[in-house]
């Protein structure tokens, strides 16, 4: 059977406010329960192809999905982040995001084990050290790098990580 949702797929990089707002569309259905379970399915099944991506069009996926998490979707991210941690710190920013304000203490766990690789930049285990200072309550606010687009026509993203602070 084929899977109604392949063509976003497809969206290039230069289509990417496009797939958004696709991907936007289509998580509020997801969120106001007016799409069924084969459907929903479907569209998780695309959307994970589009996060393995790791490109500009990943990140702009990743966070549309806060207000559809599942336990599977949760797993699916942990799982992305504990690969993309040591080769994309951007989509593992914004994954970071997500997972961070839930609390599973396998997130934790994980941050612990990586907090010192030299594998990741210094800023980034500057950053997991903070995230792990505000679980424990060390800190009271936890602010995210931003990540930034560096022109309109690049899918080079920077990361500002004083915001992070």
């Amino acid at each position: 059977m084929r899977n109604k949702f392949n063509y976003l797929v497809e969206y290039s990089n230069e289509e990417i406010y496009e797939l958004t707002e696709e991907v936007y569309n289509i998580t509020e259905l997801i969120s106001q329960k007016k799409m069924d379970e084969a459907a929903k399915n479907d569209f998780l099944v695309v959307i994970k192809k589009i996060i393995q991506r790791c490109d500009f069009s990943s990140l702009r996926c990743v966070c549309l999905l806060r207000d559809i998490m599942t336990v599977e979707l949760y797993d699916f991210l942990f799982d992305e982040l504990k690969k993309d941690i040591f080769i994309s710190e951007t989509i593992s920013i914004e994954i970071m995001k997500i997972i961070t304000v839930d609390n599973f203490p396998e997130y934790y766990a994980f941050l612990e084990t990586v907090k010192n690789n030299s594998n990741i930049s210094l800023e980034f285990r500057n950053f997991i050290h903070k995230i792990l200072q505000f679980e424990k309550g060390e800190v009271y606010t936890l602010g995210f790098p931003l990540l930034n687009q560096k022109s309109a026509d690049s899918q080079e993203i920077t990361i500002d990580w004083s915001t992070g602070e």
